[in-house]
């Protein structure tokens, strides 16, 4: 019996282990995912600076809203980015498969092109969508 609790603890900690560790190659794997997304509609000097991922989203398999702070230009932005995992299986979802959504709402679009120069286009596409 104490073997069976040894055995299953250990189970447990190697699964918390190996989604904290997914958790940095998801924020990293986002990141560019999100550049990629804001380069594709417009906005053509994007930096990504960091991107803050709730952990939710790789323990608890959570839609969550993650910040990416990124350079466009000369100016520092914050773009609010929706994340959405396709399992449902909190702690495992991440080892057994890992796509998701990746979402930039309209008002984080709109935001960009308010506050900068370098979304050209943005604005117009959003507006006639």
């Amino acid at each position: 019996m104490r073997w069976l609790g040894l055995s299953l603890i250990s189970v447990l900690i190697l699964i918390l282990f190996m989604n904290f560790l997914l958790h940095s190659h998801f924020q990293d794997e986002i990141e560019r995912e999100a550049v990629r997304l804001l380069k594709e509609n417009g906005c053509n000097n994007v930096v990504a600076q960091t991107l803050r991922l709730p952990s939710s989203f790789v323990f608890l398999a959570q839609k969550s809203e993650a910040q990416l702070f990124t350079n466009i230009g000369q100016e520092d932005i914050m773009v609010n980015i929706l994340v959405t995992p396709i399992g449902t299986l909190p702690l495992l979802w991440s080892l057994i498969d890992t796509t998701y959504y990746i979402e930039i709402p309209n008002l984080e679009m709109l935001k960009l092109q308010a506050s900068s120069n370098h979304c050209k286009g943005l604005l117009n596409d959003l507006l006639n969508f």
